[in-house]
Formats: structure tokens, C-alpha cells, sequence
């Protein structure tokens, strides 16, 4: 069996205490940002399976989509790096307006970027258009932007193994909506799953008509909208003071895009008190060091 270099065979949960209007709250972090800095987090677990069907099939290549500060294109370069994969990045923007250590990164380690624009970039998030990749990149293995796919959702799945039972509470970023919809399925209504959203894509349509979600206990699944704050990748000034101060009092990195969102978001339901005084609240950093590693 192929797999990446490094194994979670075990993910340290470290507690925090958040300090609200209301008082000083108690929290839990499954640190999955510590598997690696770059192919760590959620995207292990997005990658894994989708690693095992290119070993499986007659592949040339992996080929996925991302922008150019995407987790998932720094972590599927490093993973093509580590296993001698051959890998594509297509690559939303001009290529002269996205150079930074994500790309730079990314081009080192070999993988091949391919800049699109922003109206190609929106077509190819329909497989029925993916017939122009085929014709000129050949047979390649196709992985939508964020290993949002059957796949990916099917490793989040083992995300569900890495928790203890006594927590009420699960709460993480929501970005393309797999993470959130495998951990959902792999929980199966022990825990509420909370996702907070990082930016507005109408994540609800994949996550809500994926198979087996409608089967979920009602009430085991809450997606909060709140907390984009001005879109993805955009550094809102009371998420930057957020981060600034996080990192300089705890020891548990975050950044502004994914985490910096969330455990903002997270401090806001508690001070609205969304959790109960009994809830046993666990918050999943599902990485983005890439942004704090360069």
C-alpha cells in the first residue's frame, strides 16, 4: 500500500482556555495541523484515497485545481513530491499577480502550474468540462478543487477514529464542504458537527445532498455563516488583531484564512452562548501552516 511519508497514528488533543466577555471558556484542539505542515491537516485525509485510486488505475498524473494561497495545491504538490507522483496544478488568476511562497513552493517541489482565467477556472468545476484537460494533459486523475470528491470525503471519514466519545460538541472551517460532510458521516450523530464557513460557495449543495447526510439525526449538523468576513483569502482587520493576539498567547499556530476564522467564530458562539454550560466543545485545526511556514 502507497501512503504519504508520515502516518497520524496519533493526533494530540490540546486544551485551551478562551477568554470571552462571558468568562473563561475551556476548549479542546484535535491537532491535526501537527501530522505535517504541508500535506498535514484535513488534506491527509483528502489525498489518502484519492493517492490509492491513482495507484489503482493506469494514471499518468494527478491533476487538481486551486488559487494561488490554496492548502490543497501546496499539500497534493508535496505529496507528489514525496511519492515521485507527477502532479498539475490549474491555477485560478494571471500568473504575473500570484507569485508567493505557496506557488514558489509548489513549483519547487514539481509540480506543474498552469494559470487559467477566473471564467476557465468556474467551468472546470463541472466534471462535463473536463474533456479539454483529458485532450491535453492525457490520462491524468482528475481531483476537484479541495479533494472535494467521493474520495476525499470518504478519508475524512477517518477523522471520526481520532475523537473520543464525550465530546457534545465538533467544530471546524468549512471550506469546500467535504472535511465537514466525512467527518458528519463518520461520526454518525454521536456529536454535533459544527462548520463554520471561511467563504461563501454554497457549500449546502454539496454537503446536504451528499448520500447519507439526510439520514443524520436531526440537529447533528449546523453550518454557520457568519464569519466569512469579507471572503476567502482576505484578511479582515478584526480577524488580523484575532490571529495576532491568539499567537502570541497560545501555542497552537493559526492563521487568518481557515483557523483565524474559525476560533474567532468559535469565541462568538460562546459569548452569544450557542454551546451549553455542559457542552464538551472540541475545535479541529485542520492545518494551513503553509501560510505561517514560509
Amino acid at each position: 500500500m502507497h501512503s504519504l511519508s508520515v502516518w497520524p497514528s496519533v493526533i494530540p488533543i490540546d486544551e485551551v482556555h478562551l477568554e470571552t466577555r462571558r468568562g473563561i471558556r475551556r476548549i479542546s484542539v484535535l491537532r491535526l495541523d501537527t501530522i505535517h505542515p504541508l500535506t498535514g491537516g484535513n488534506k491527509w485525509f483528502k489525498l489518502k484515497e484519492n493517492l490509492e485510486h491513482f495507484y489503482s488505475g493506469k494514471y499518468s498524473a494527478i491533476l487538481s485545481f486551486g488559487g494561488a494561497f490554496s492548502n490543497h495545491i501546496a499539500a497534493l504538490a508535496d505529496a507528489g513530491h514525496q511519492l515521485g507522483i507527477p502532479v498539475i496544478g490549474i491555477i485560478r488568476g494571471e500568473e504575473s499577480a500570484a507569485q508567493n511562497p505557496t506557488l514558489s513552493r509548489a513549483r519547487a517541489a514539481g509540480m506543474q502550474l498552469v494559470f487559467v482565467s477566473r471564467e476557465s477556472y468556474r467551468r472546470y468545476r463541472y466534471p462535463a468540462e473536463w474533456s479539454a484537460l483529458y485532450e491535453e494533459f492525457g490520462d491524468v486523475l482528475i481531483v476537484p478543487e479541495g479533494g472535494s470528491n467521493a474520495a476525499g470525503v470518504e478519508g475524512c471519514k477517518s477523522i471520526a477514529g481520532c475523537i473520543p466519545e464525550h465530546f457534545t460538541d465538533i467544530a471546524l472551517a468549512v471550506g469546500t464542504g467535504a472535511t465537514l460532510t466525512g467527518l458528519a458521516l463518520g461520526l454518525k450523530g454521536r456529536s454535533k458537527v459544527i462548520g463554520l464557513k471561511v467563504l461563501e460557495a454554497k457549500q449546502e449543495h454539496f454537503i446536504f445532498s451528499y448520500p447519507g447526510i439526510s439520514e443524520l439525526p436531526d440537529g447533528s449538523l449546523y453550518l454557520e455563516n457568519r464569519f466569512t468576513m469579507g471572503g476567502y483569502a482576505v484578511v479582515h482587520p478584526d480577524i488580523e488583531q484575532f490571529v495576532n493576539q491568539w499567537n502570541s498567547s497560545h501555542a497552537i499556530p493559526i492563521e487568518p484564512i481557515y483557523t483565524g476564522r474559525l476560533f474567532y467564530g468559535i469565541k462568538a458562539l460562546f459569548e452569544e452562548s450557542f454551546f451549553s454550560e455542559k457542552s464538551e466543545v472540541l475545535v479541529i485545526h485542520t492545518g494551513g501552516r503553509q501560510y505561517l511556514d514560509h
